[in-house]
């Protein structure tokens, strides 16, 4: 048992030291880029016309200087800045906004819609929040074709995913294509295999059928070898007969999450 837990923790160490390698290279091409814009530039410091720029930008935030959009959150509405929107989202581009006076976000939990146009202005997120914050602002950001700010709620999910949640998060990420933090879950899956397909194995002879998004995904990894080629082929024990019978087993490419 104490060997089985050791060989868990080295393949989660592996997992991360992997992420920081990632990390390490990810940071590296950041200063080479920045090297190559001093140099092409010339001067990229407060006085410069990028440096400007984008402190202007910033100062915009919540203000109505130059203001020619609303946006409308939950629980109230916000000027915005049109060039702001079109220089971050082609979905916001010169002919999505030409007739628009109005953006309608109410549909988002008020913390996220306010915490993604401060994203939008400043470049700035508090993720402190909590990984269910995290979750839904990295799935609004997506649908808004926001990658950067996609990037930076991955990075933070990954640094706190955990056994527990390495299903769900896995879950969020196939769906909305977020590629590191899918693999990282992947990795983890992979690593406690024999105790997440156990606890789905008991939640259904408890339950005899699926009712979270999540669980869906564990059945999918479990009963489909070609789900993923990272999991190992497996053989339906009697622990998963009655999926068969409550009609619940389906093809990998039937299997809808």
């Amino acid at each position: 048992m104490a060997s089985s837990e050791v060989t868990k923790l080295q393949q989660h160490l592996a997992l991360l030291k992997e992420e920081y390698g990632k990390l390490q290279s990810h940071c590296a091409e950041v200063e080479r880029k920045y090297t190559l814009a001093a140099a092409s530039a010339g001067d990229l410091s407060e006085t410069s016309f990028v440096a400007r720029l984008l402190m202007t930008v910033s100062s915009l935030y919540g203000r109505e200087t130059y203001s020619d959009i609303t946006i409308k959150l939950q629980n109230k509405s916000m000027p915005g800045h049109k060039f702001v929107l079109n220089a971050r989202s082609d979905d916001w581009n010169e002919e999505a906004l030409k007739n628009q006076s109005e953006l309608d976000w109410s549909s988002l939990p008020d913390d996220v819609g306010s915490a993604l146009l401060k994203w939008l202005y400043t470049d700035l997120v508090d993720l402190s929040r909590g990984d269910s914050f995290a979750l839904q602002l990295m799935k609004s950001a997506a649908s808004f074709k926001l990658y950067g700010l996609v990037g930076k709620c991955e990075q933070a999910l990954i640094a706190s995913v955990g056994v527990r949640t390495c299903v769900k998060f896995y879950s969020a990420a196939d769906e909305i294509g977020a590629t590191a933090l899918k693999e990282h879950c992947s990795g983890l899956i992979s690593a406690h295999w024999d105790d997440l397909t156990d606890a789905v194995a008991d939640n259904y002879d408890k339950k005899l059928k699926l009712q979270k998004r999540e669980e869906v995904v564990v059945c999918k990894l479990t009963l489909s070898v070609q789900s993923n080629e990272k999991f190992p082929s497996m053989i339906l024990t009697n622990k998963y007969e009655h999926l068969k019978s409550c009609n619940k087993y389906r093809k990998p490419n039937e299997l809808r999450c």
